[in-house]
């Protein structure tokens, strides 16, 4: 069986499971439970996520999510 998915759907999921791990990765750091090597791995991942998501998705949607987790930040 052969499943065919179009680059653009490819782009957009790729890009929901980085905004999911982005969040999911500054609530770990956040909580700070973690092992110091965990915590230098999560933080090379916030590090390196959003340029991949500023490729992967639409501008507006981009600073979009970017505004939304800064007020996420900003509220915990």
């Amino acid at each position: 069986m052969k499943i065919e998915i179009d680059d653009e759907y490819a782009d957009e999921v790729v890009a929901a499971i980085l905004r999911e791990m982005y969040v999911e990765s500054l609530y770990e750091i956040k909580m700070d439970d973690r092992h110091t090597d965990d915590l230098e791995c999560l933080e090379e991942l916030i590090i390196h996520i959003p340029p991949v998501l500023s490729y992967l998705m639409p501008t507006g949607a981009y600073e979009e999510f970017m505004q939304r987790v800064k007020e996420m930040k900003e509220n915990d």
